[in-house]
């Protein structure tokens, strides 16, 4: 499973909130830089918890680390504001400048509407996604598996969306072509360079979009790797999961089955427990029959250093 893994180009780690995904993305990330490719590790939970484990700050810009590999972590508010100041200028271009102040107004109150961060936080993946030139393999610590896969189904939507925006646009040219001449004192020169410049802006976001939702939906280029714990409820987020990836055509490169109980114990509880996981591993290897598959054992200590994100991928690798 990790050797056909390992050979994508773009790859989601996700699942349940506390199954493990930092760690484990980091573990790929170490095996792929050992295997010499060029490879940036981003993060997109607002946990933030990977500067921690990587035992360096990190921030937006991709950050060398000491295994070779670049990380990043990735603020929705940042970006958000960022979204909004080039959506300002934009709209900026096309009114008088009187009306700067009722922009500026209506750009802070959407910097709180629902779905802004959303927003802005697709762009910028879409951005990352669809760029290729960077990295041999960019591998994404994604935030718990609704809010992921809701991201994921954006770009169709957006894609859709801006080419709803380009018809309307295309009309409205031929109506002002119609008007030609009807409205004297335009600057005709003026207007039609606002216009093919705002044409242009919409045909780029719906390159993007469509070139990035190609991209999530290639299976040589992409896997999403759903981790998971032998609990129930995990159990019922991943097979929610498979099914809404499968809808939306995003390959699943396999499942990683972390905090595995020792087989035998002479403690009570943790034989109970053990049983418990024996349980469900069973319905997963039932339930998700076909997909490849990883286990992974529970560590006795937490990995939180370098040093243990390092036996962890010396582990990975020999399974």
């Amino acid at each position: 499973m990790l050797e056909a893994l390992l050979k994508r180009h773009l790859i989601f780690c996700g699942g349940k909130g506390g199954v493990g995904k930092t760690t484990l993305s980091a573990a790929l990330a170490v095996l792929a830089a050992r295997r010499g490719r060029k490879t940036r590790l981003v993060s997109t939970d607002p946990a933030h918890s990977l500067s921690d484990l990587l035992e360096q700050p990190l921030g937006p810009e991709p950050t060398r680390t000491h295994w070779g590999f670049e990380a990043c972590e990735l603020d929705p508010e940042h970006l958000a504001d960022q979204y909004l100041a080039r959506t300002t200028q934009h709209l900026r271009d096309y009114v008088r400048p009187n009306l700067y102040d009722e922009i500026d107004r209506q750009m802070a109150q959407a910097r709180n509407a629902p779905g802004a961060m959303d927003a802005a936080f697709l762009e910028h993946l879409a951005g990352l996604i669809s760029r290729d030139d960077e990295t041999d393999l960019l591998i994404f610590d994604t935030a718990p598996t609704g809010h992921t896969l809701h991201l994921l189904s954006l770009p169709e939507t957006m894609a859709a969306w801006t080419d709803g925006l380009l018809g309307r646009f295309e009309a409205s040219r031929k109506m002002s072509e119609q008007l030609r001449g009807m409205l004297p004192g335009q600057d005709e020169s003026a207007i039609e360079q606002r216009r093919a410049h705002l044409a242009h802006v919409l045909n780029e976001r719906r390159q993007l979009f469509r070139l990035a939702r190609e991209r999530l939906t290639n299976a040589d280029h992409t896997a999403f790797v759903l981790v998971m714990t032998p609990e129930r409820l995990s159990v019922l987020e991943t097979a929610r999961a498979m099914d809404t990836l499968t809808d939306h055509g995003i390959p699943v490169g396999g499942l990683i089955i972390n905090q595995i109980l020792p087989a035998s114990s002479s403690d009570e509880f943790l034989s109970a427990r053990r049983g418990v996981q024996e349980t469900h591993l069973e319905e997963i290897g039932q339930r998700f029959a076909g997909h490849p598959m990883l286990e992974v054992p529970l560590w006795p200590q937490e990995i939180l250093s370098i040093r243990g994100l390092e036996a962890l991928a010396n582990q990975l690798e020999q399974s």
